[in-house]
């Protein structure tokens, strides 16, 4: 009986630590990649080196996949990579085929779409950092941004390489530790993501079940949510001042997240099984025929924005 006793104590105490150890690993540690497909990728890594002062980090052997440049902003974050459009040369599988689904490029702005509206980026400050971006000759789209999640928020819109829009907001440093860190490493890091959705409940649904995702606030048509160490926010086009009618339906394949997982199968399973469209399911990723570190789930966001979850040999923390 007191042996009995002893085992029924020792699992519960151990509960917690096998619950919390299972929650680590089916949800995402980190947002690893913003990504944007380029007409020019010369042109787009030279915009964030030369503007935003991003560095530009290395691949991880073996087999580095050539046609992606990774840019880290700050240290300890994700990272935003830019390459062509697709299809790829020395990848294989279904979503290839996904490319000859998407709208071709055009040399005109295109309408707005469903998926990543904007990424907000981080600056000490609004005045100085809009007057060397002017003196550059980087267009600037709005002096005065409102953000829907942060009426107080001091932000303006700037217009990047292919229309990408980047919302500047102000944050004020307040450790000086911080300060030290921001002279060499320059003034910017991620803020936010902003997602333009047809539906903030069902979106919010998908971030929820399949990353983790906890609320932050809610109000009419917008839904702020923490995914791992990012801000997202999920607003309809009447939040953001947009037409609904003039909405495109489906993305025109300009972008895509990366989420960093300890272990992606939990969440292939539950993407499944919640009925969302998944390629890549878990296999190795092979390039030229030769095993690279990744291995890659792809699934769709309520309104098509690609997201990728992603596991990798040797690293569940931001690039280095």
């Amino acid at each position: 009986m007191k042996a009995l006793l002893l085992i029924v104590t020792a699992l519960i105490v151990s509960a917690p630590s096998i619950v919390s150890s299972q929650i680590y690993k089916s949800t995402p540690s980190l947002l690893d990649e913003v990504h944007y497909y380029v007409s020019d990728r010369k042109a787009a890594e030279d915009f964030f080196i030369e503007h935003l002062a991003a560095r530009v980090v290395p691949h991880p052997p073996p087999r580095p996949l050539d046609y992606i440049t990774f840019l880290s902003l700050r240290s300890g974050e994700g990272t935003i990579s830019v390459s062509p459009r697709g299809p790829f040369a020395g990848i294989r599988g279904v979503e290839q085929d996904h490319w000859k689904q998407q709208l071709s490029s055009s040399a005109e702005e295109p309408p707005p779409s469903y998926g990543l509206h904007w990424l907000g980026i981080r600056t000490s400050s609004i005045y100085q950092t809009l007057t060397r971006l002017e003196i550059d000759g980087i267009k600037v789209s709005q002096r005065s941004l409102s953000l829907p999640h942060d009426v107080l928020g001091k932000a303006a819109l700037i217009e990047g390489p292919d229309y990408i829009r980047l919302a500047l907001v102000e944050r004020k440093e307040k450790n000086r530790s911080k300060l030290i860190e921001q002279a060499s490493w320059g003034d910017f890091g991620i803020d936010h993501l902003m997602l333009m959705v047809k539906n903030v409940k069902e979106n919010e649904m998908f971030f929820r079940d399949l990353f983790g995702g906890k609320v932050l606030s809610r109000r009419s048509s917008v839904t702020a949510l923490k995914v791992a160490d990012a801000t997202i926010i999920l607003a309809e086009p009447e939040a953001l001042g947009i037409n609904r009618e003039n909405v495109l339906l489906r993305s025109p394949g300009n972008a895509r997240l990366r989420f960093l997982f300890f272990d992606i199968t939990p969440a292939v399973e539950m993407a499944k099984a919640r009925g969302y469209k998944v390629i890549y399911d878990g296999s190795r990723m092979t390039y030229f025929d030769q095993p690279t570190v990744y291995t890659i789930a792809v699934t769709f966001s309520p309104d098509g924005l690609p997201i990728e979850l992603a596991q990798e040999v040797g690293r569940t923390g931001p690039r280095i």
